[in-house]
């Protein structure tokens, strides 16, 4: 990449994790008939697809069903790959069994309290997961990386923009490291929330995919509290010509273990 592509692209990061700031109000979504009504009205059908057609606001709960499935399908990958991640996960599971603090059919509240295993989910999501998504200037206009743009025009944001800013995650953004959402300070946590996009507009404000959240959550502790797992084969993950990730083809073998306390 030369200077000059090097330059646009970094001015395009800064411009688009500015616009991810904006503000976008998360009103009360019910249905009347045929149509999707908030609590401040219609809503406007503003959210795009990846072949550019237009999709139903409440579609986000939809793609956040996906979200959830393509996090599942990614994270054994990187889980596999990175023992070292993997056995601390299981400790604390093997951990929280051992002092009573999960059932063992885990309860959604006892899944919360799993602070570990939530960082790993949000940073297989992060890598994982692209999400774009058009939204209005405000009423007074904004100033987007120093630039004015004028109410009511249409910006886009793309997930990946804050999904790979260091100023917002860090360090080796393009690296699984897990870690990153429990070092980090207060200050930092709240940006890491809040540049989690994928996670905020398709699974925070809808029930349905909340639910799948908490469930995706039970079947990985399952999964690792019962079986030890062992990598046979992966095929390495490709990355198609729009910047989405293809979760890689996992041969993995199980065998049933008891955890030692």
């Amino acid at each position: 990449m030369n200077q000059h592509s090097s330059f646009r692209h970094g001015s395009r990061r800064r411009r688009l994790a500015t616009c991810a700031t904006l503000p976008v109000v998360a009103p009360t979504v019910s249905v009347e008939g045929d149509d999707a009504v908030s609590s401040n009205g219609p809503l406007p059908m503003q959210q795009r697809s990846r072949d550019g057609s237009r999709t139903r606001p409440d579609s986000n709960g939809v793609r956040g069903g996906h979200i959830v499935a393509g996090t599942f399908m990614s994270l054994f990958y990187f889980l596999l790959r990175h023992q070292e991640f993997l056995d601390r996960l299981r400790f604390e599971i093997d951990t929280a069994f051992g002092v009573g603090s999960l059932s063992d059919i885990p309860r959604w509240r006892e899944l919360n309290r799993l602070s570990y295993l939530d960082a790993v989910l949000k940073e297989t999501m992060r890598l994982s997961v692209n999400f774009e998504e058009e939204i209005k200037a405000p009423v007074d206009g904004v100033i987007v990386d120093g630039y004015p743009v004028c109410k009511n025009t249409t910006l886009m944001w793309n997930s990946h923009v804050l999904h790979f800013d260091s100023e917002t995650f860090g360090n080796d953004v393009h690296s699984f490291q897990p870690e990153r959402w429990l070092l980090a300070d207060a200050q930092q946590r709240s940006r890491m929330e809040q540049g989690l996009i994928s996670f905020n507009r398709c699974v925070r404000d809808h029930p349905e995919a909340q639910v799948a959240w908490l469930e995706l959550k039970k079947v990985v502790v399952l999964i690792l509290m019962k079986f030890n797992t062992q990598l046979l084969h992966a095929a390495e993950p490709s990355i198609d010509a729009d910047d989405n990730f293809a979760p890689p083809s996992l041969m993995v073998g199980f065998t049933p273990r008891v955890p030692r306390y």
